[in-house]
């Protein structure tokens, strides 16, 4: 058997499971709530709100159905049980909610992240592979969404976090991505190309991962925005501010290249009412907060 970073295309959808997950999936916009937006206006930079103004924005959040649900899933060792929505299953997602909105020191994070990185081995966060679908395609975006939560719980000194972001560094393929691109990603009749092609969504998810660990200049940060100018869905507002953050966390600026590519597909995403398509309330305070972040003060 050979090396399972090398192998992501070898799973193969199973019916029945993707329509199990697809009736019980819970609504992103109770994620992406009023009541996150409205936290998320008070906390991220530019802004500069009032404690008093954070800690009730933070109690409304603990108080909205989502955090109840993900509280009352949780296991005992500070895990996540598999069976549950597409967000328990394949990532730390639950863990990563509960640190956006803000519940730094809940007992509940405290567990997940002792559990989370209970799990590191071998530098990597292993997979729970409990039952038998097991979908290889996911375990770079799964090294990724947990170095996420390590940036978000401020762990990124953790030698153990640092190992796997170094290997997850040295894995980075030809193309400057992650991943094999699975078979069903590809249009129907398309040929894969060889040598094969990396996946955009693993990608993405190591690209938000390696975002505290990687500086410009790099090899590594250059081959990454080569793949982005091939691959990027330039209506995806979510995954161009994402790169533009990215960016702007290794050290990139408004007027730079890459930077000013970034900014003018978010022009264009805009629909004729000057709002993005979809989350725009959401989107408009993280696009505020990237802009700042490169120095560009907005997005025109």
């Amino acid at each position: 058997m050979g090396d399972i970073w090398d192998q992501e295309d070898a799973w193969v959808r199973d019916p029945q499971v993707v329509r199990r997950f697809d009736s019980r999936h819970l609504d992103l916009t109770l994620v992406h709530s009023k009541e996150y937006v409205d936290y998320l206006r008070l906390t991220l930079p530019p802004a500069h709100a009032p404690d008093a103004a954070v800690s009730r924005a933070r109690e409304k959040l603990g108080a909205t159905p989502i955090v109840e649900v993900i509280l009352a899933h949780q296991q005992p060792d500070g895990s996540w049980p598999l069976g549950g929505p597409p967000w328990f299953r394949v990532y730390p997602r639950p863990l990563m909610v509960l640190l956006e909105y803000g519940m730094y020191g809940h007992a509940s994070v405290q567990r997940g992240l002792h559990y989370l990185l209970s799990t590191i081995s071998g530098g990597r966060f292993v997979w729970p592979r409990h039952e038998a679908h097991d979908p290889k395609e996911y375990y770079v975006a799964y090294q990724g969404r947990s170095l996420q939560v390590m940036i978000k719980a401020g762990l990124v000194d953790h030698p153990s976090v640092r190992s796997v972001a170094d290997g997850l560094v040295t894995r980075q393929r030809w193309d400057g991505g992650w991943s094999v691109k699975p078979a069903w990603m590809h249009r129907s009749g398309e040929t894969p190309s060889e040598p094969r092609s990396s996946c955009w969504i693993c990608t993405l998810e190591a690209t938000r991962g390696l975002s505290a660990f990687l500086t410009r200049p790099s090899e590594i940060v250059d081959r990454l925005l080569i793949f982005w100018r091939a691959n990027l869905n330039e209506k995806d507002v979510g995954a161009i501010l994402s790169l533009a953050d990215f960016c702007a966390a290794v050290g990139m600026r408004a007027g730079d290249g890459e930077v000013e590519w970034l900014r003018s597909l978010l022009r264009q995403a805009r629909g004729h009412d000057g709002r993005f398509p979809t989350l725009p309330h959401y989107f408009e305070v993280l696009n505020r907060h990237v802009q700042w972040r490169l120095g560009a003060g907005s997005d025109n």
